[in-house]
């Protein structure tokens, strides 16, 4: 409860709140028949005392101002931009609600030409005691000039019991005034029967009837006549976004497989301004266009994406430096280049991506409809593409679906070229897609009167059951809806996507998973076409059929004598079938499975091989005496890297690097001089949460000399190698391995410990290799490998060395990527582990990882790998 400047005393509050009680009670009773569950939610009483508040401002009831009835609430010096009213309320596990307001800003700042202002819900979750803020309405591009306009948006509570679930107003910079009115939460009623509903209008919208009419020369017997229709290709877009270095690589044919036999639109995502491979001068979209084209010759249809990206942060940095004139400059020349390189291309171009959060160019241009002209440029130099609006929050999420429709009339109005609107729909991890609430927000978005599209889809369960349920009931709602055109996935291979947890195919492997299967039964069954007819049910049929393009194939007697295309578009049509000929047999189309694995050679290399570092133990004891050195821990960040050094008696036998939060975002170790010292590197990845830390072996013997050396980087392909190799009477002891984007299998010693051999997992940049050479009198060394650790994410698998043997070096090995690092655990004298972590979870036909240990010793032990 709040006692605020406008109330006269506490007592007051206390009073409030008991009163306050009994109407909660009342209101969670009549929740079920949708009453309101605000309280004073029309501000009518100017007693705010039990129902609005707030701290560090002020928060009035006034009469000169007002939206609906005779009260509103004035909301004045704000400190702080979550600052704004709110008030407790009665949220229950998983339920529906719609949230409605009307807002009015009462003043801007200089420089400044938009202000944000939304409603968040605090849930302190009853199981933790934790709070997390959930957007449930925003709308952006507020000036004072607007006067009022609605803050609207509806939501599904999460499935998770809180203690506490606080509404409030936040958003505008401090010193920004408000006025609110006309507030209401009420819950929404769910559609029971919105599965029978959806797939009547599915049958009705998506199908028509093919009218066939089959003639025949007498020489053919109709009893031996069949006639096979089959969809092939859907009219709607059914799609993905794709990696375009996986389309054009050899070593990637079962991915393209899946792309051409799954899909018949993709999101081409590499044209962003960020993602040049070039120069400021002189661009590189050579790797996006390449694979355009290659798209384009299996008959697919592709979405540009994006062309630019106002949200802070997502434009080259010089670009972002621009003001006024240059910017305009800059945008200018960037939207000459870029349709001049897809010309005739593209179906779609994303043009300036989620405007609704983020207005950088409005910002810097002082041209509060900029995004309007660099839309109507972009159509005035390619006008084939239809042209996007492109955000998220607007159906997944309805927290800006009344924003985007204002936002989307306006963009119509203005007549730029705007084509179609792209709804991102990130469904929210672990939440359920909400089939009531998307048709509401469909219908809202639908009154625009442009396509719809659903651009960049996934949504997040572990349990691949729950996850086909859930891509199902999404995947009804929006095939079923008049004003959508196509579904686009946000990535379909584990590989390529933010979770494995969103994935319809894992692994290398390729294994389709249950919702990966489910989408199969959908698209290519259930809402596919296939079917035989024998003639001796007469000549002229008819099959209602879904739009699309068909393969028509008469057989006789068993073997194909006739093959013909045929398109069905969003009308009744005719195909006319003559049968003529001496029924000699035709050779049809080849077709691709997808589900035949695909072998590569895999490169080895030596590329660029050099000496990093020396260093030799100036000890006197004739035993091996090891320890290991632990950095600090690094900061959290791409590029960010910590080292771990030995003592100057002790040579670097071997290093690792260990992420401890079980993460797989790190970029591996290198070993590299560092202030005159041999460091052992260990480097964080861009994704990471957490730090990690270098792990340094360190020993010491007489005469023991190291010599530290590394090549690369490998080939881009996938399990391409590069060795370095250890010369004269040196061992490999310690292998290490380094790539710029955290996509490794790891590194391991090569056959009888000449070197170390590191191997790549991806294509966008090779893996580096390290290895510690080291010799000494009668050193011999072998390789121990662990069984496999488990499939899950933190599973762990550990070797030890054998007795008369030491550990010299631990490495992971990865053959299916992510892992978390390696590092030794216990002491020299009770006994050392090597401990390699799995760090991402592991599917089905694939394996953990491996702990790989190099164990020495000074009497002959060495030997060959073992394991």
């Amino acid at each position: 409860m709040y006692c605020l400047k406008v109330q006269s005393a506490c007592h007051t509050c206390w009073a409030a709140a008991m009163v306050r009680g009994s109407v909660l009670v009342l209101l969670i009773a009549q929740r079920a028949f949708g009453l309101e569950l605000l309280e004073n939610p029309g501000f009518e009483s100017p007693d705010l005392s039990g129902n609005w508040g707030g701290w560090g401002f002020n928060l009035v009831s006034i009469t000169d101002d007002v939206h609906g009835g005779t009260h509103a609430v004035k909301v004045s010096g704000r400190t702080q931009s979550y600052q704004g009213p709110g008030q407790d309320v009665p949220i229950q596990p998983g339920g529906r609600y719609a949230y409605t307001s009307s807002v009015k800003q009462l003043n801007d700042h200089p420089g400044t030409l938009f202000q944000t202002i939304k409603i968040t819900i605090a849930y302190t979750w009853a199981d933790d005691g934790k709070t997390e803020y959930y957007s449930i309405a925003r709308h952006p591009f507020v000036q004072s000039a607007n006067g009022w306009f609605n803050l609207d948006g509806d939501f599904t509570a999460p499935v998770r019991n809180t203690s506490k679930a606080h509404l409030y107003f936040q958003g505008p910079d401090p010193g920004i005034d408000f006025i609110v009115d006309d507030a209401s939460l009420q819950t929404v009623d769910e559609d029971m029967s919105w599965k029978a509903e959806v797939d009547a209008r599915i049958q009705k919208i998506r199908k028509n009837n093919i009218n066939v009419q089959v003639t025949h020369s007498s020489s053919f017997n109709p009893a031996d006549i069949e006639i096979k229709i089959d969809n092939k290709r859907h009219l709607f877009g059914f799609g993905s976004v794709i990696n375009e270095d996986y389309i054009t690589s050899d070593d990637y044919k079962e991915y393209q497989n899946f792309v051409y036999t799954m899909f018949n639109w993709v999101t081409a995502g590499s044209f962003k301004w960020k993602y040049n491979r070039g120069t400021k001068d002189k661009p590189d979209y050579k790797f996006a266009t390449d694979a355009v084209k290659v798209l384009k010759q299996r008959g697919m249809k592709v979405r540009g994406h994006n062309m630019f990206w106002g949200v802070p942060g997502h434009s080259p940095s010089w670009v972002e430096a621009l003001n006024g004139t240059m910017l305009k400059t800059a945008i200018a020349e960037r939207v000459k280049y870029m349709t001049g390189i897809t010309k005739g291309q593209l179906g779609h171009w994303d043009v300036n991506n989620e405007l609704l959060h983020g207005q950088l160019y409005e910002e810097k241009t002082g041209d509060a409809q900029y995004s309007e002209k660099i839309y109507d440029m972009v159509h005035k130099a390619d006008p084939v593409p239809k042209l996007f609006l492109n955000d998220y929050e607007v159906v997944a999420v309805g927290a800006v679906t009344d924003a985007y429709v204002a936002q989307a009339k306006e963009f119509k109005k203005a007549n730029v070229g705007l084509g179609g609107l792209g709804l991102q729909s990130h469904f929210r991890d672990y939440t359920p897609p909400d089939p009531t609430l998307l048709k509401r927000r469909l219908d809202n978005l639908g009154s625009v009167g442009l396509p719809l599209w659903i651009t960049e889809m996934d949504l997040v369960h572990h349990d691949e059951n729950v996850r086909a349920d859930w891509y199902d009931w999404a995947l009804r709602t929006y095939f079923s809806h008049p004003a959508v055109e196509g579904v686009i996935f946000w990535g379909f291979w584990d590989h390529q996507m933010k979770s494995p947890y969103a994935a319809l195919i894992n692994g290398y492997n390729f294994f389709v998973n249950a919702a990966g299967q489910r989408y199969f039964d959908l698209v290519k069954k259930e809402w596919s076409t296939h079917v035989a007819k024998n003639l001796s049910d007469g000549s002229t049929f008819s099959v209602n059929g879904f739009h699309g393009d068909y393969d028509i194939v008469v057989n006789y007697k068993g073997k194909p004598v006739m093959y013909q295309e045929f398109h069905l578009g969003k009308a009744d049509a005719t195909l006319n079938l003559d049968i003529s000929g001496d029924g000699h047999q035709v050779t049809l189309p080849t077709t691709i499975d997808p589900f035949v694995h695909v072998t590569h050679a895999i490169q080895v290399s030596h590329n660029n091989e050099h000496i990093v570092g020396h260093m030799s133990s100036d000890a006197n004891n004739t035993d091996i005496q090891c320890v290991t050195r632990w950095s600090a821990v690094s900061d959290v960040g791409d590029d960010k890297p910590t080292y771990a050094y030995c003592e100057r008696d002790e040579v670097m036998t071997g290093c690792s690097g260990y992420h401890q939060d079980g993460e797989w975002y790190r970029d591996g170790e290198e070993i590299e001089v560092k202030n005159g010292r041999v460091a052992c590197k260990a480097v964080n990845g861009w994704r990471s949460k957490e730090g990690l830390q270098a792990v340094a072996r360190c020993c010491k013997t007489k005469n023991i000399k190291c010599t530290y050396r590394g090549a690369g980087p490998s080939a881009k392909s996938v399990d391409a190698r590069v060795e370095t190799t250890c010369l004269n009477s040196e061992i490999a002891t310690g292998c290490t391995a380094w790539t710029w984007d955290s996509e490794m299998i790891g590194s391991f010693p090569s056959d009888n410990q000449k070197g170390c051999v590191a191997s790549n997992e991806g294509t966008t940049v090779g893996t580096w290799s390290y290895a510690a050479c080291c010799a000494a009198p009668k050193l011999s060394c072998k390789t121990l490998v662990s069984t496999p650790s488990s499939l899950q994410k933190g599973g762990k698998a550990s070797v030890a060395c054998d007795a008369g043997t030491v550990l010299f070096g631990c490495s992971v090995r990865a053959d299916f990527g992510k892992s978390a690092g390696a590092y030794i655990g216990g002491t020299q004298a009770k006994g050392e582990w090597c401990t390699a972590m799995n760090g991402e979870d592991k599917f089905t036909g694939e394996q953990g990882v491996l702990a790989v240990a190099t164990c020495c010793s000074l009497d002959g032990h060495g030997g060959t790998i073992i394991g």
